[in-house]
């Protein structure tokens, strides 16, 4: 039960690089899952499915599970990207979403739609030619609420400029009255 059922196959005439798909029934060897199937070979590796023409998709039946992410990292298996009741869900201590993209006339957005995606009712983002000018944009064809519970500080450079409380809004004060 701890070994591997191998498929063994090579693509050099010289029968000197190889690849293999592997299957093992073993727990220990499937990453907590009860079996595992393992596409491996002699240098790093790329799954390509598709080919231009012929395009290829990959589906991952979800467990719809909070303890489980869908799509993990090996040996890493609490920290991943999950697809649950249709939200996009990093489980990542530290978690972040990086966006690239940065060259002139480029942008990064987030865009928010309902029902299609040829409306987009807000955006925010930074658009790489006016990020010295306009910097952090928001863009929404609707009231933008911010809501906290005790403050909301302007700052520049980590200094607080302003601060609007239940007092007041205070311009160069952190103490509005």
């Amino acid at each position: 039960n701890a070994g591997f059922a191998s498929i063994k196959f090579s693509d050099d005439t010289n029968d000197t690089q190889f690849g293999y798909i592997k299957y093992t029934h073993a727990d220990s060897q499937s990453s907590g899952g009860g079996s595992s199937l393992h596409l491996l070979g002699q240098s790093d590796h790329t799954i390509i499915i598709g080919d231009g023409t012929n395009t290829g998709k990959i589906l991952v039946t979800t467990k719809n599970s909070t303890s489980e992410v869908d799509y993990g990292f090996y040996n890493d298996l609490n920290e991943g990207v999950r697809i649950q009741n249709g939200d996009l869900k990093i489980d990542r201590d530290n978690g972040n979403i990086f966006i690239k993209s940065g060259v002139t006339g480029t942008n990064g957005f987030i865009n928010w739609t309902f029902n299609s995606e040829s409306t987009v009712y807000i955006k925010t983002g930074i658009e790489y030619d006016t990020r010295a000018s306009i910097g952090y944009h928001i863009d929404s064809g609707y009231p933008i609420t911010i809501d906290c519970t005790t403050n909301i500080d302007f700052k520049r450079s980590g200094t607080v400029l302003g601060r609007w409380n239940s007092t007041g809004l205070g311009i160069g004060t952190t103490s509005p009255s």
